[in-house]
């Protein structure tokens, strides 16, 4: 390389001698391994109680017209396979929330739901936002306690 390069040769030449430089240790962190029994994904509910993902119907291996039982309490719905289940999946593919199960965890068209299918048991699980924001705000205030901690400490 010559003494008077401009542009891109020069900037390729201080990576490539940054890239040379030790950095700062890097702490070694635990690492949390995921569970891979269980897949998630956020989708759409529908203005009839459709799941827009259907990814995870299609990884608990439920083919069309499935019987399902739904059951629900104030901001979590279930799903599972049952041969007298109260709901089916449709033919194209997709879990429809009834109208009562909608209205009961308060979900509306359009609304993003968390959705999770664990493998073992095969089980579809449904959270509502405010249920997210209720998790995500637990273990927000878990970190931050563990912080003040650390710093008072």
């Amino acid at each position: 390389m010559t003494g008077n390069q401009t542009g891109a040769g020069r900037i390729q030449q201080d990576m490539a001698v940054a890239m040379r430089r030790p950095g700062l240790p890097m702490p070694t962190l635990p690492r949390r391994n995921r569970d891979a029994n269980v897949h998630y994904t956020l989708t759409r509910v529908g203005h009839n109680g459709r799941l827009a993902d259907r990814s995870l119907i299609r990884e608990l291996g439920w083919p069309a017209r499935q019987h399902i039982a739904i059951e629900a309490s104030a901001d979590t719905i279930t799903a599972r396979a049952a041969p007298n289940g109260n709901s089916a999946i449709t033919k194209d593919g997709f879990l429809l929330l009834p109208a009562l199960t909608r209205h009961r965890c308060d979900v509306h068209n359009r609304e993003q739901v968390l959705v999770a299918a664990y493998r073992l048991p095969e089980l579809l699980v449904i959270w509502t936002m405010p249920a997210v924001d209720g998790m995500v705000a637990s273990r927000l205030r878990e970190h931050l306690a563990g912080i003040s901690d650390a710093l008072a400490g």
